[in-house]
């Protein structure tokens, strides 16, 4: 299994799921990564704009 198939799990686990973890961002991704979705820029900096944003009762799955 690839780094990023191990890791992406658990840095989105620990920042949308658990805790609202931000420190997971610095932990797991680096500072330029790429962002799929078109509404999010690249980054950390994007993840950590709008993970605060979302609902409490949001929760991310990875299929």
């Amino acid at each position: 299994m690839s780094v990023n198939k191990e890791t992406a799990p658990k840095a989105m686990d620990e920042l949308l799921n658990q805790r609202r973890d931000l420190t997971a961002l610095d932990r797991h991704l680096t500072e330029n990564c790429i962002q799929y979705n078109p509404a999010i820029t690249d980054g950390r900096a994007g993840l950590r704009a709008i993970v605060p944003t979302l609902p409490d009762h949001f929760r991310y799955t990875m299929l």
